[in-house]
């Protein structure tokens, strides 16, 4: 009787055990190995997605600050060549014969050139300065002045320019642009004592201490400053 019980014991060992051991190994491997499968490929998808937007948006920002930027630098260089034109408008002086106030042809020339660059630039606004030399008095020296301001005025505004962008000042002899030696005011005195005026010449020095070539340095001192000058206000 003993040696059967212990027979059914080892059977049901036998058959039970591998039973127990194959239920334990069958589906946990499949569950953990295929579920996270989808959410990995999503993930990977909506990286993707994401790095091509944030690609797309960055690429359109930098065309937008390259825009900018080229618009900047067209602004500048336009500003630069404006600036060095308004330089060459106001380094050109016309020039005058002794106590006069008409345009002279050289100056004529220069204002016809200076009228077609006002015509081009329109918003610019110009300022013109009378200037003469030393030899009439302060009064009539600022008289000169203004006469040589309104004849370059009205020759420019006969060119087609408009005349609310040009106005006047005279200077008289207040502001030369070259300042004759101190021995000029000799001289000056030692022509109006023989009743000449600048560039009358032949002029005799003998038994004085004037020489001719005191005489032609005042006389080109004087001549640079019969003048109009043009100053840009506005642009």
């Amino acid at each position: 009787m003993k040696r059967e019980n212990w027979l059914i014991l080892i059977l049901a060992v036998v058959f039970i055990f591998p039973m127990a051991c194959a239920k334990k190994q069958v589906v946990v491997p499949s569950a953990v190995s295929e579920q996270p499968a989808a959410p990995k490929a999503e993930a990977e998808k909506a990286i993707t997605v994401t790095g091509e937007k944030e690609e797309g948006a960055v690429e359109g920002l930098e065309e937008k600050i390259s825009e900018e930027e080229l618009a900047k630098q067209e602004k500048m260089k336009r500003e630069e060549i404006l600036k060095q034109e308004i330089a060459s408008f106001e380094n050109e002086d016309i020039y005058f014969d002794f106590d006069k106030y008409n345009i002279r042809p050289d100056a004529a020339e220069v204002l016809k050139r200076k009228a077609e660059w006002l015509k081009q630039h329109p918003n610019v606004h110009i300022l013109i300065e009378g200037h003469c030399d030393e030899w009439g008095s302060e009064e009539y020296n600022l008289a000169l002045g203004e006469r040589r301001a309104n004849s370059t005025r009205e020759f420019l505004i006969n060119l087609g320019v408009n005349p609310e962008c040009v106005s006047t000042i005279s200077y008289g002899e207040e502001r030369p642009t070259v300042v004759p030696p101190a021995y000029c005011e000799n001289v000056r005195q030692f022509l109006l004592n023989r009743g000449l005026r600048p560039n009358h010449a032949p002029v005799s020095v003998t038994g004085t201490k004037i020489t001719l070539e005191m005489i032609n340095t005042c006389e080109s001192a004087w001549a640079k400053n019969r003048r109009c000058h043009f100053v840009v206000v506005k642009y």
